[in-house]
């Protein structure tokens, strides 16, 4: 319990000059550096770590795609949508091309699940700074709130109330009660927040749905990689949050709220 303490001190010690510092090159170097982190996680459970042609362009394309949603000029002919889905078919043309080219060492089971973990995780990730440089420039703040108020009260509302399991085949300790409770709480710190911040201009609606969805999603990325862990027989994806897992452990829900987010603004924008 301590060591979680303390780790839950410097983490917040280390969060807050990103934050403050978000407009700056800062955000996306950290997002870069848990991209990197995370990326070595699930290969290592994979056990593909020492297949570099496999794994570098992935590396590559996860420490890069941060800065390019920062910088790509705004007046560029190229949109950041088409930047994002070209460098994807571009890794997916590579990757279909691996077998071949290593002569089957690295094999379609290798390639397409780690192409599709490195897209979530590199757009996951990414999309926090797709986020920030919206017109408001808190809006990312909502990712944070939205999946670690979720995750906080179903732990909660679980421990307290929690007598039906949900998915024991997953996760064994989550259950219904908990996963209620987290979502109406998770929503509803959203939907504060959003009034807070300032975006209630984008419509109830679309604020009220968007609390549920990222409510919803932050589940969901939690139970997916647990599934995933599940799969691969491992307690933690890592100890770079010590007492807490890996980067995964922490930031499961964050992924997947980000990737939410992602799509709910990008489609307000072209709808308004």
């Amino acid at each position: 319990m301590v060591k979680r303490i303390l780790t839950t001190i410097v983490s917040i010690a280390l969060l807050m000059p990103v934050l403050l510092l978000s407009h700056t090159a800062l955000l996306p170097f950290a997002l870069a550096t848990l991209t990197l982190f995370a990326l070595f996680e699930i290969f290592r459970c994979m056990k593909v770590t020492k297949n570099l042609p496999l794994t570098i362009p992935l590396y590559a394309a996860g420490g890069l795609l941060p800065f390019v949603v920062r910088y790509l000029p705004k007046t560029s002919k190229i949109s950041l949508g088409e930047t994002a889905l070209l460098l994807a078919i571009l890794l997916l043309l590579y990757l279909l091309a691996l077998p071949v080219l290593t002569k089957n060492k690295t094999t379609c089971t290798d390639a397409g699940p780690a192409f599709l973990f490195a897209l979530y995780i590199t757009l996951g990730f990414s999309g926090v700074v797709y986020l920030r440089d919206l017109d408001n420039p808190h809006i990312y703040l909502l990712i944070l709130v939205g999946a670690w108020s979720t995750d906080i009260f179903a732990y909660l509302f679980g421990i307290s109330l929690g007598r039906h399991k949900l998915i024991p085949e997953i996760s064994p300790k989550k259950t219904i009660e908990g996963s209620i409770g987290g979502g109406l709480a998770g929503a509803a710190a959203f939907v504060l927040t959003s009034y807070l911040i300032g975006i209630t201009y984008i419509g109830w609606g679309y604020i009220i749905a968007g609390g549920i969805l990222v409510s919803l999603f932050a589940q969901t990325g939690d139970l997916a990689m647990s599934a995933v862990k599940r799969r691969y027989d491992i307690k933690d994806f890592g100890g770079v949050f010590p007492g807490h897992g890996g980067v995964l452990d922490r930031f499961d829900s964050v992924l997947s709220v980000s990737s939410v987010m992602t799509i709910l603004f990008a489609l307000i924008n072209i709808l308004r």
